[in-house]
């Protein structure tokens, strides 16, 4: 495909009116094993707030971010969800495969997978997007989201975090198991990814996309003020692992960093290794588009090399630390940020992000605007049609400089 595709004249990132209670829970994602208990606390949670709104739940107990407006028609050219297995098809599997992939050295000599999608003309490219994704994902999973920004005149640049996806793992003895030796390599990580790949090619802006985990390494990346990024979107940060209420966050944070040595590679309790069956789409946590849940799964059953299981207790231990310090140092950040909250996020700390936005905007001279979109759930990327497509246009929208920059 070349870069001729005409953008449609349509701009819409309007949102459902329900608001809805971010829910909580102490597990991470669907990669994870479904223990009896995890979905049991699922169905109490949603029991205790089930009953008004469109989606069945309740408002929101504490202030929330302004709900992301409604605007004009779209502009934007952004797959559906009822043309996704043609496009699938027809499209985005053979855009896939023209990716340029590879290896790039990380922190330590790991060897990291990436993925890039560039764009044939520089003089009427709209910018570069990095993409940092979250814990246990891979390269593989954004392959729509890739193929919409294309379309849209941008070059994407992604890669797989050390011990997940493609890349080397860390502990040789279980792969299944998410560890990681510090949190800041992942950051190391990033800052080699861009000198090693990235900046191999001119772009005329370049900008940073974290979802979940990798919004809180894309938070640390831009607190040590790095040259050449001109703005960040954050989706569903993981700015606290774990939706816990707040004195519950630091009760498990202090228990995780006290550990023992003998116990630090064991599992969080509650977690295992990878399960192929999944959740069962009525109880997922992470998207309501049974067509891009289905197409996940799919993709992790096809390709056992990505399948990841729970966390580590040093990595628990090690989230702690840094996301802390992640939304307490956020003053030192020097270039616009746009976060973007799911309503009904249930895997990462609704308040974590509050505080991050509170620090941001009282601390640093950039600006930092944050919504909510009430009722989605943490996969906003892969979330419905109602919440995918605002969530995508917003952050489209504060690329090209129409809103925020």
């Amino acid at each position: 495909m070349g870069d001729s595709t005409p953008i449609a004249l349509k701009k819409s990132y309007g949102g459902p009116k329900d608001a809805e209670t971010p829910l909580r829970r102490p597990v991470c994602k669907h990669e994870q094993p479904l223990s009896r208990w995890r979905k049991q606390y699922h169905k109490v949670r949603r029991r205790q707030i089930g009953g008004r709104g469109r989606d069945g739940l309740q408002d929101p107990p504490h202030p929330a971010f302004p709900r992301l407006p409604a605007a004009g028609p779209e502009r934007w050219l952004l797959t559906r969800e009822s043309t996704l297995p043609r496009r699938y098809r027809e499209w985005i599997a053979g855009f896939a495969r023209s990716a340029r992939q590879g290896y790039f050295r990380g922190s330590a000599g790991k060897r990291l997978f990436f993925r890039i999608h560039r764009q044939a003309d520089c003089a009427s490219e709209a910018g570069a997007v990095i993409v940092i994704n979250g814990r246990t994902e891979t390269c593989l999973k954004y392959e729509e989201l890739a193929f919409d920004l294309y379309r849209n005149r941008f070059s994407i640049y992604t890669y797989d975090h050390r011990g997940q996806g493609l890349s080397d793992r860390v502990l040789s003895g279980d792969p299944q198991k998410g560890h990681v030796e510090r949190f800041d390599r992942y950051v190391e990580d990033l800052e080699r990814f861009v000198a090693q790949v990235v900046e191999t090619r001119r772009h005329r802006r370049c900008f940073l996309l974290g979802h979940s985990m990798g919004g809180c390494i894309a938070s640390l990346f831009l607190e040590k003020r790095p040259q050449g990024v001109h703005a960040a979107v954050l989706m569903s940060p993981m700015h606290a692992p774990g939706a816990f209420p707040e004195g519950m966050q630091r009760w498990v944070c202090a228990a995780a960093q006290r550990a023992p040595a003998a116990i630090a590679t064991r599992y969080v309790p509650g977690t295992g290794p990878y399960d192929v069956i999944g959740y069962p789409f009525a109880e997922n946590p992470l998207t309501q588009s049974r067509e891009r849940y289905d197409h996940l799964l799919h993709l992790y059953r096809k390709n056992p090399a990505v399948q990841m299981g729970g966390p580590t207790i040093h990595w628990l231990a090690e989230a702690c630390r840094w996301s802390e310090r992640a939304r307490e140092c956020a003053g030192t950040i020097q270039v616009p940020v746009l976060l973007l909250q799911a309503g009904a996020d249930t895997v990462v700390s609704p308040e974590a992000q509050r505080r991050f936005v509170e620090v941001m905007s009282s601390e640093s001279a950039a600006a930092c605007t944050a919504f909510c979109l009430p009722g989605a759930r943490h996969e906003l990327l892969i979330e419905a049609d109602r919440y995918r497509i605002p969530a995508v246009s917003v952050m489209l929208d504060f690329f090209t400089g129409e809103i925020g920059i």
